[in-house]
């Protein structure tokens, strides 16, 4: 089972990246802004990355997948705060852009901070619906 990373090994691995390749994505119009070592490394530390696009946001957001830690602070927070709380996950589980790089515009349009924490939620599960029978 991989270690969840703490939040000092995150921004020291933030700091780490030297050395950055831009390829076109998506008819050029977003921006990959990392290396393939990169991607790489991340895997290694983190296992399965999540990409998202938004069309205001001119790069691929890249994510560690969220844990079932992740999953309690949101649920925990959730319970005062949702908009709080999603923006945690988001944060949380953000490798690349940096976070405060996206801090303006997700302050600015805070629903796509909301979609990019469904859709990390979706990671694990929430959206699965069971089958009910009776016996």
């Amino acid at each position: 089972m991989k270690k969840t990373p703490t939040q000092k090994q995150v921004a020291k691995r933030r700091q780490e990246r030297g050395n950055l390749i831009t390829m076109s994505f998506r008819e050029g119009q977003m921006k990959k802004t990392f290396t393939e070592e990169q991607v790489a490394k991340w895997k290694q530390e983190c296992g399965d990355l999540i990409t998202m696009s938004f069309e205001e946001i001119d790069e691929v957001l890249v994510f560690r997948h969220p844990t079932k830690k992740d999953m309690s602070h949101l649920v925990r927070k959730g319970q005062k705060d949702l908009v709080a709380a999603n923006q945690n996950l988001v944060a949380s589980c953000l490798l690349h852009p940096s976070w405060p790089s996206l801090a303006d515009i997700f302050n600015r349009r805070p629903g796509l901070m909301v979609n990019a924490a469904v859709k990390l939620a979706e990671c694990l599960g929430v959206d699965e619906e069971p089958t009910v029978g009776k016996l």
